[in-house]
């Protein structure tokens, strides 16, 4: 099975509020990528922190809390890689409503189709840096990443070095992967702004 996490517990500092309640078009950007990652993965999670409550939960999508609080996306994927089902795992931010589920099915084939066993992540490369937070972790990848989070990480990029990575070259992601737009993030509202003014 492939498994696919919505990290969705921060505090939003920059946006103002938490980028749980981002929306758009009447739907909440946790739906409108939840239903992106229907295709790619047969179960889907989304992680929140105890400060969340989510106003409502699409069909078929199971919401978990934190295991760890207080260490910012490093919690969100330790709790995601240690509920999901999957062995591989998909984890994005809640703040990327242009994902593509063709870059997501693309990302999980990488992974699996890699001759290594101890295969720990499959993560993008793009605008001169990696993105941990639209990555596909191996499930058994938790463990790495609670020690890491038990002796004072808090960076997720941080982790990429601590684990067996692929990285995916961005020239690779715009001839096979499909649509860069998957990596943009809505950090601050002149960013929900223009992306609100692109989708209407």
């Amino acid at each position: 099975m492939r498994s696919a996490a919505i990290l969705a517990g921060g505090a939003g500092r920059r946006m103002g509020k938490p980028k749980a309640y981002l929306e758009s078009g009447g739907k909440y950007f946790f739906e409108i990528i939840a239903k992106s990652l229907e295709k790619a993965a047969g179960e889907i999670l989304i992680v929140t922190s105890n400060d969340i409550n989510l106003p409502r939960v699409p069909p078929n999508v199971s919401v978990v809390t934190d295991l760890i609080s207080g260490v910012g996306p490093l919690g969100g994927i330790y709790t995601a890689l240690t509920h999901a089902s999957g062995g591989g795992v998909f984890i994005c931010g809640v703040d990327m409503p242009l994902l593509s589920p063709d870059f997501v099915e693309y990302l999980f084939d990488v992974f699996e189709s890699d001759s290594r066993s101890d295969l720990d992540l499959v993560i993008p490369r793009a605008g001169g840096r990696t993105h941990p937070l639209c990555a596909v972790y191996r499930k058994g990848a938790a463990e790495t990443v609670g020690r890491l989070i038990g002796a004072g990480e808090r960076k997720a990029l941080n982790v990429v070095g601590s684990l067996k990575a692929k990285i995916v070259p961005e020239a690779k992601i715009e001839s096979e992967g499909g649509c860069k737009d998957s990596l943009v993030n809505i950090n601050t509202p002149g960013d929900l702004e223009s992306f609100s003014k692109r989708t209407r």
